[in-house]
């Protein structure tokens, strides 16, 4: 009986392009479309609606129906299937057949390319070649994500998720090939904003040094620094032998021991003047010296953990401050540092002063049973919870 219900509904969502009963289905292409000539667009509009207002209209060759919004795309062209883009529910028809001169001046109508090709015809030699597409090039640390899907010569550009800074090609694009891959850039997103310190030029103090990775590039070693960002607050880079040394200090003059090495630098960002294990992000358009804890503790028990630190609880209120601390905390429910313990309704931070948070739909709704606020690095807005439930926490020093 499933089986057969899944033949049913597949049968039903084949059959929505169809012509007056179930069994007079017009002929259209699936999953591909025609970019070139659209002349108008319909929606709401049904399947037999979009072919018979093309029928009606002289300069209308073709179609384009998007089954999930019920739009159609009327085409003042038609094209051969070669030549059609693959897209995800739609369908291509031509509603009337090409002129002899459209066939004879484009050779695409005689080439038969694969489902997931597209022909393109080149002018200047009347030739005609079937091309890959070119899917979501490699998704970088720290990119914003999209999935794309182009055609050959085409660019894609990468940009960094908020909060994280460029670093490598300053124009960080990436071009669609014949063989269906992407050109080569450097470009990387990091947490800090790694600068070269010339004092160290050629020298390297050989303390408070955590680890050394040979055969890498400067950015990924900016980037081994970044993942170990608790601990990590500098590190040194030797141009010539492609070496990577991080340190867990921030050095601002010449220590005594130091180690020289021909091409060596050292690089440190400017938010790291904070404390050890701490470090400087722009939340919400301020820096703040924080440090971020990936063990889960009661709303208490976080106070006193950032106690001990001589820091504070970090207190969140706006949605710009999350969206810029979520690349540095775990996955999860993590504490505001603002609850309303003393008066139901009345939301403070560690110094008592009244803040107005931004919260996420249909809260707070916990009474006098939930009086500590949380965010989720998944939603946007705060929650109020219990206080005693675990929850990640960040602290933070002036």
């Amino acid at each position: 009986m499933i089986y057969l219900r899944y033949v049913m509904l597949l049968f039903e969502v084949v059959c929505i392009l169809c012509v007056g009963s179930d069994a007079d289905c017009i002929e259209f292409i699936a999953e591909k479309c025609q970019r070139e000539g659209i002349m108008a667009k319909l929606t709401p509009v049904t399947a037999d609606g979009c072919v018979e207002t093309c029928e009606h209209l002289q300069t209308c060759f073709a179609v384009n129906y998007f089954s999930l919004n019920a739009t159609c795309q009327l085409l003042n062209q038609t094209m051969p299937e070669s030549r059609l883009t693959k897209t995800t529910k739609c369908f291509y028809k031509a509603v009337r057949s090409p002129s002899q001169v459209m066939i004879d001046n484009d050779p695409c109508f005689k080439l038969i390319c694969a489902w997931d090709e597209i022909c393109m015809h080149n002018t200047w030699s009347n030739q005609a070649k079937c091309y890959p597409f070119c899917n979501t090039p490699p998704m970088k640390y720290g990119v914003i994500k999209e999935k794309i899907e182009v055609e050959v010569g085409q660019n894609y550009t990468y940009k960094c998720q908020s909060g994280l800074f460029e670093k490598g090609d300053l124009n960080p694009t990436t071009t669609c090939l014949e063989d269906g891959s992407w050109t080569s850039t450097n470009f990387q997103c990091v947490k800090q904003n790694w600068k070269q310190d010339q004092i160290y030029y050629n020298n390297m103090h050989t303390s408070d040094l955590i680890s050394t990775v040979t055969g890498i590039d400067l950015l990924e070693c900016m980037r081994q620094c970044d993942d170990n960002w608790n601990n990590c607050l500098s590190f040194f880079y030797d141009n010539n032998t492609s070496q990577c040394v991080l340190s867990s200090s921030f050095r601002r003059g010449l220590p005594q021991s130091l180690q020289s090495s021909e091409g060596l630098v050292y690089y440190t960002a400017p938010s790291n003047s904070c404390d050890m294990g701490y470090i400087n992000v722009s939340l919400g358009g301020s820096y703040f010296c924080i440090k971020s804890y990936s063990v889960m503790k009661p709303f208490n028990d976080a106070m006193r953990q950032c106690e001990l630190d001589l820091a504070k609880l970090l207190v969140i209120t706006t949605n710009d401050q999350m969206v810029d601390l979520k690349p540095f905390i775990p996955d999860g429910m993590t504490f505001a540092g603002i609850w309303d313990t003393i008066q139901e309704g009345s939301w403070v931070g560690w110094d008592g002063k009244d803040v107005y948070p931004f919260w996420s739909p249909g809260e707070p709704n916990g009474g006098t049973n939930e009086n500590c606020a949380s965010f989720a690095s998944f939603f946007i807005g705060l929650f109020d919870e219990t206080c005693f439930s675990n929850k990640y926490f960040v602290c933070c020093k002036a």
